[in-house]
């Protein structure tokens, strides 16, 4: 059961993501399909992309992990090291305990 939801969940992250070379700033971002816009807190599906990426051998999942990490530094990290929540300024600068943990075990459990 678990599974098949992670399999769900992640085969339609990755066909909600955002691939346009000719717009980098929101290349890797996760299109959200209730208002199409790119939220900061999609970078938490980094985790659950990798490991759907070790579960299955499908490279698919891995280089979405990649592009989503890329593009949530691009669109939300800051110099200072903190991150906006969300791509267009909400005011709301620091790293969320659920990103930080996302981020920490996938380095952690997948390099």
């Amino acid at each position: 059961l678990y599974g098949r939801l992670l399999d769900d969940w992640t085969r339609a992250l990755v066909a909600l993501q955002v691939r346009s070379p000719a717009l980098p700033s929101i290349a890797g971002g996760i299109a959200c399909p209730a208002c199409a816009r790119l939220h900061g807190r999609a970078v938490d599906a980094v985790y659950p992309l990798l490991a759907q990426a070790r579960r299955t051998s499908d490279r698919r999942f891995l280089d979405a992990a990649v592009r989503l990490f890329r593009w949530a530094d691009v669109a939300t990290g800051r110099p200072d090291g903190s991150f906006d929540n969300e791509p267009t300024s909400s005011g709301w600068r620091g790293t969320t305990v659920f990103a930080t943990i996302a981020l920490s075990e996938a380095l952690y459990r997948h390099g």
